[in-house]
């Protein structure tokens, strides 16, 4: 978590081929914090990204859904918007989770559940990761695409795919 962004070029890379992929559909980035956010929007120096304050999320969120026309194509980067937000239909077909979503550990209770109960941290992480997967997709008609970029995903995928649901497994595919 704390040198996360000793990955710069690589996030930076993969997020602008990600951006060119998707030119012309809105999408989601769930950024691991505030300060990531601000980075990632300073790395990627891209005009369809459009941010939030914690003060004016409610106000930029609801400007975001309601964009068309040459704002038709934005980028909501956000480390908030993986539970209560709802990405339906053309809000977004793209999204991307940044990094597992394990808790800060420089946190002392975390720190503490960490050492002394990885299961229960675990799960934090689970939960939070299936309310992220579930921002795009909200309906049985509904489409989008999730990438996942923290090569942790593949051990943490494996290490809960028996809780998984077999929807889930059955559409990852690993590049």
């Amino acid at each position: 978590h704390a040198t996360w962004g000793d990955n710069k070029e690589e996030i930076t890379r993969i997020l602008n081929e990600v951006l060119e992929k998707f030119k012309d559909t809105k999408g989601l980035i769930h950024a691991p914090s505030y300060k990531a956010c601000n980075e990632i929007k300073g790395w990627l120096n891209n005009p369809r990204i459009k941010t939030h304050t914690p003060e004016n999320f409610p106000r930029e969120l609801e400007k975001f859904y309601k964009s068309s026309g040459n704002d038709n194509n934005g980028v909501f980067l956000s480390p908030t918007c993986y539970q209560g937000v709802d990405f339906k239909q053309d809000r977004a077909r793209f999204q991307v989770i940044l990094r597992v979503p394990y808790s800060n550990t420089s946190d002392e209770f975390m720190d503490y559940k960490v050492k002394n109960d990885f299961p229960w941290y675990n799960h934090q992480a689970l939960v939070t990761f299936g309310q992220q997967v579930g921002r795009i997709n909200r309906s049985e008609d509904d489409f989008g695409v999730t990438i996942l970029m923290d090569e942790r995903f593949l051990r943490f995928l494996s290490r809960n795919s028996n809780v998984l649901p077999k929807w889930l497994k059955d559409s990852i595919r690993y590049k």
